[in-house]
């Protein structure tokens, strides 16, 4: 079964829970989703000193390295590009 969720003190940050038939997790995108989040806001600094509002969401394509283990909610994207060596970034 497949859940779509948001930490209560950040309904933005919507990731999506894999658990199986006993309610056990298999796999989440929760540390995805705060990378994405870091690296969103720095896409944002440019436009933003120049008075521009603008959104973005970013997708993380991992190559041979996945980081469905990674349980560090403190993980910076520095030490998750370390440590994951995704193979590109999309933003849109």
């Amino acid at each position: 079964m497949t859940s779509y969720l948001h930490p209560a003190v950040n309904k933005n940050a919507i990731f999506s829970a894999v658990m199986d038939k006993d309610g056990g997790l298999l796999a989440d995108s929760f540390i995805l989703r705060l990378i994405s989040d870091q690296l969103n806001q720095i896409i944002k600094e440019d436009p933003a000193a120049k008075g521009i509002e603008s959104e973005t969401f970013t997708f993380i394509m991992n190559n041979e390295t996945s980081s469905s283990s990674e349980t560090n909610l403190e993980i910076s994207l520095e030490d998750y590009v370390a440590a994951y060596k995704p193979e590109y970034f999309s933003a849109t």
